[in-house]
């Protein structure tokens, strides 16, 4: 299977160096579609709608792309290039604070990292019992106590440090905002390709939207992408 996975890598890159960026595209969603989450895949993914000049497109992925991996430099590079050439009027909202603690954790380690080491201080833990057990029956509790409650703490942090994200990004050149989700309702704001807000709900075809002044409007929901894939 990962052989496959670098084949179809492989291949989607040769396409994007030859200036083919629409059938390289076409491979990177190929490993979107198998599952596979990877803060370079969204990378390269950001770089093929760049160059298409979808905007909208190229910024949720390299959302995803530092969502997946705070410390990708590069992505935020990109970013910041395609913010540049993007008009928002409304100011972009700010997640809660779980999530800045979740990026923050995301780039000391990545999940799976944090819980394998609640796994290892767990073992150490099961081992310094049997060692206290067995041979050291005067060897205190306090530090299998110690370690197993590092390994909570570990495993808690694991937890939270799985990418989360409420915001979504206008994909469309533009999105009408309306008071109802009801396209006779009133009109509430017009957004143009790359705005963004926090997905509050959705119902049928619509998305409530909040943005960072306070505002909410509902919007057509295949005219938004979620940052989290």
């Amino acid at each position: 299977m990962e052989d496959h996975l670098t084949t179809i890598a492989d291949s989607a890159r040769a396409l994007y160096d030859r200036g083919l960026y629409r059938a390289a595209l076409e491979k990177y969603d190929t490993l979107v579609q198998l599952q596979f989450h990877e803060s370079s895949l969204y990378f390269n993914l950001g770089n093929c709608y760049t160059r298409l000049g979808e905007l909208g497109e190229a910024k949720v992925n390299f959302e995803r792309a530092i969502l997946y991996d705070p410390i990708n430099q590069s992505a935020r590079h990109n970013l910041d290039w395609v913010n540049l050439r993007i008009s928002e009027r409304i100011l972009q909202p700010q997640e809660e604070l779980l999530h800045w603690i979740s990026e923050t954790m995301r780039s000391i380690l990545q999940p799976n990292y944090w819980t394998i080491l609640s796994g290892c201080f767990i073992i150490l833990s099961v081992f310094l019992l049997i060692l206290r057990r067995t041979k050291m029956v005067a060897f205190t509790w306090r530090w299998p106590f110690t370690t197993t409650s590092l390994a909570m703490i570990l495993l808690i942090i694991a937890q939270i440090s799985i990418p989360e994200s409420q915001r979504a990004i206008v994909t469309e050149r533009n999105s009408i905002g309306y008071s109802e989700p009801s396209n006779q309702s009133n009109q509430v704001v017009v957004l143009n390709e790359g705005g963004s807000g926090i997905l509050i709900k959705e119902e049928n075809n619509w998305s409530l939207i909040k943005f960072g002044n306070g505002r909410i409007a509902w919007f057509y929901k295949e005219e938004w992408e979620n940052i989290l894939p």
